[in-house]
């Protein structure tokens, strides 16, 4: 029966330690002002409504953007254009940095950085962080390209409590159908 108990408590444990809540990523680029200029993109992951196991990052680079460096939560792969970063335990609120260059030859449109997040039970996109190169004297950019920088909206939060509320029904169901089938087994041997 113990061990029963033990069991039952680990998988709910489990089953908790599952739900991620409300999570968002934001990137934040700084403003880029000369052609093969050097600069440090930052990764902020939150969790609002608890804290995930774990959370892996992927970053896609466009192209003609240089990825230069990744600090040793990351891990860059130059042949997908990828860095891709894991964070778990204490560290899940860790601001990740990354290192990128701008091309050597001006781009003639705003490139966006392409980049997901995902735990256990969810992902979503990562936002903010357009790759514009901005010369101190060129004019502003147009209204259109202004939008286009903007932080977009964070999606609404998926409401898991209908799913968490079924697995620990399940869990239940399955402890005790194992305290129904060791109550049968100690009832063989005492006859």
């Amino acid at each position: 029966m113990k061990n029963i108990a033990l069991t039952l408590i680990f998988l709910v444990a489990i089953a908790a330690a599952g739900y991620a809540g409300d999570i968002t990523v934001t990137r934040s680029v700084p403003q880029i002002t000369a052609l093969n200029q050097e600069f440090t993109v930052l990764l902020q992951a939150n969790a609002e409504a608890g804290d995930p196991s774990g959370i892996i990052i992927s970053e896609t680079i466009p192209q003609e953007w240089g990825i230069i460096s990744a600090e040793s939560a990351c891990n860059i792969n130059e042949a997908k254009r990828l860095v891709k970063c894991v964070l778990y335990g204490e560290n899940i609120d860790k601001i990740l940095h990354y290192n990128l260059k701008a091309p050597a030859k001006a781009p003639e449109k705003a490139a966006a950085i392409s980049g997901e997040w995902k735990t256990l039970s969810d992902s979503g996109a990562i936002t903010g962080g357009m790759l514009m190169i901005t010369p101190p004297q060129a004019a502003p950019p147009a209204a259109k390209d202004t939008q286009e920088a903007a932080p977009q909206e964070k999606p609404p939060a998926q409401d898991n409590t209908l799913l968490m509320a079924l697995a620990a029904v399940i869990i239940l169901l399955l402890a005790a159908i194992a305290l129904q089938v060791s109550k049968g087994k100690k009832g063989e041997k005492k006859k």
